[in-house]
């Protein structure tokens, strides 16, 4: 529903800070209620990877016809079939920078935020491999929000959203760290009875999954 709001231009000043780093945090949530290990990560990272490229064929088929009423522009449809591989709206930012190169006009632009997660969950890989290590663990948190600081600042917007990968890398990680505490200290009955707040999440958790299933 705030993915909705976001899109329709209501509330966006504070719905976009939250819903995105909710959705790599549900991630990482999932990733501890299904006891998934680093295999999975390459798992998931290739299954966001195929969704995408699946939803942005399916989508450009549709815009064909429309392509041609409208636009009949060989340069037009090349250039958005060159930005379905480099999965960003444009080169540089802002969009509005002169000579800008605008990708994803077929109308898949929202689905940026999948190979954004197929490259944070390979990047999620050693903050998993360093959990029973803090301090290191701590570091590389540390070098992330650095390299996705940086890389943010550059006028390049990096395909695959790389710099805000290692961001959401680090929000997948602080839903394992969630889930595992919620799993540890607030279960009231045994066998699983759970606070309203956590039930409400772990339903977030689970029809996330679902619909990942599903498609």
């Amino acid at each position: 529903v705030t993915v909705l709001f976001a899109h329709a231009g209501r509330g966006n000043i504070w719905i976009q800070p939250y819903y995105m780093p909710m959705f790599f945090a549900l991630s990482g949530c999932i990733f501890i209620f299904l006891r998934k290990n680093i295999v999975d990560c390459f798992k998931s990272s290739i299954k966001m990877a195929r969704l995408y490229f699946k939803y942005s064929i399916i989508v450009t088929a549709m815009y064909i016809p429309l392509f041609f009423i409208k636009h009949n522009n060989c340069l037009f449809f090349l250039r958005n079939l060159i930005g379905i591989f480099y999965a960003r709206k444009a080169v540089y930012s802002p969009l509005d920078v002169e000579n800008n190169i605008i990708f994803m006009e077929f109308g898949n632009g929202p689905m940026w935020f999948l190979p954004c997660l197929s490259i944070a969950w390979i990047l999620f890989i050693p903050l998993e491999m360093l959990q029973h290590k803090i301090v290191f663990q701590t570091i590389c948190v540390a070098i992330y929000i650095l390299l996705g600081n940086c890389l943010s600042k550059l006028p390049i917007m990096f395909p695959w959203s790389f710099d805000t990968a290692f961001v959401a890398a680090i929000f997948i990680l602080i839903g394992t760290k969630y889930e595992c505490i919620t799993e540890k200290y607030l279960l009231i009955f045994e066998g699983g009875g759970r606070m309203v707040c956590v039930a409400v999440a772990k339903g977030e958790c689970q029809a996330v999954y679902i619909l990942l299933i599903i498609n």
